[in-house]
């Protein structure tokens, strides 16, 4: 289910923004010039900095910095596909005003 919806583009993707993360990459093979092709990879630890819109970078209030309050976030104010925020109406982005 997606609950979101950026108010300034209208796209319904987020991400999470972290800090501070050990990330660790399988590498798949490596070319003669140095460039690797990875495969899996995993994350440990991290601190959530903010969540955002993945097109514009649109971000969710600063005080949300975990899964369960951007839930918790996302569903009290209604940021999602079909509401209307009459405050911060979504105006989609290379569609002319008329």
């Amino acid at each position: 289910m997606n609950l979101f919806r950026c108010p300034d583009c209208g796209e319904t993707r987020l991400e999470e923004v972290m800090v501070n993360v050990t990330t660790a990459s399988t590498i798949t093979a490596l070319d003669e010039g140095g460039d690797a092709e990875y495969g899996s990879q995993s994350h440990e630890g991290g601190v959530t900095v903010r969540f955002q819109c993945i097109n514009c970078g649109w971000s969710i209030n600063s005080d949300v910095d975990n899964t369960e309050e951007l839930f918790d976030y996302l569903t009290s104010r209604e940021i999602h596909p079909g509401h209307v925020d009459y405050e911060r109406p979504i105006v989609p982005k290379n569609v002319p005003e008329i």
